[in-house]
């Protein structure tokens, strides 16, 4: 007797195989740049596993497809740097550095805790630390005025804000009394 002809093995689904993830390798090392599907085919052992159509066919959707992700993650890119560079500007487009967050406004508060802003115009207190100098002598000064300022209110508006916050609990409290249900009276027998 002779034996029926065998099956070839049956391979993994296209988007799961070895043979996709190599491509994939393949494709952006640019190792094949330029090559043809029947150049393509021939390269690995792994690729001859498909029928040529089949792989042609998903060489083509697979090269397309890389060359859409790759234009759109380039826009990405630059859709970056350019709201990197509009952050820049928006934090700060003045000549000097950015006050809020610097060293320099850290050591003002402490040389303000210290009554060094009384000794006279703001510019002595200014020639005083070499981390004060990046700033003109006028901007210099508002931030001084700034730090007074917010010294002042800032107990009152803190107590603004607690008496606020009671006035809250007090109405939740009372609108919680009345929505509680008193029980059905008793029955009388």
């Amino acid at each position: 007797m002779t034996e029926p002809p065998k099956k070839p093995p049956k391979l993994t689904p296209w988007r799961n195989s070895e043979a996709k993830k190599q491509l994939i390798v393949d494709i952006k090392k640019g190792t094949i740049d330029g090559w043809g599907p029947k150049e393509v085919h021939k390269f690995r052992p792994i690729y001859e596993e498909r029928t040529y159509e089949n792989f042609r066919n998903n060489l083509n959707n697979l090269r397309k497809s890389l060359k859409n992700l790759q234009s759109l993650a380039d826009e990405d890119d630059a859709a970056l740097a350019r709201d990197k560079a509009l952050d820049h500007l928006r934090k700060n487009s003045k000549p000097y550095p950015q006050w809020h967050g610097s060293e320099a406004e850290r050591l003002l508060k402490l040389d303000i805790d210290n009554g060094l802003h009384q000794q006279g115009h703001p510019s002595v207190l200014q020639a005083t630390r070499e981390e004060y100098k990046p700033w003109p002598r006028k901007v210099f000064g508002d931030h001084i005025q700034q730090e007074l300022r917010a010294r002042r209110e800032r107990p009152y508006w803190m107590a603004r804000r607690a008496e606020k916050e009671a006035e809250k609990a007090k109405k939740k409290k009372k609108k919680a009394k009345k929505t509680k249900k008193k029980p059905p009276p008793e029955p009388v027998a």
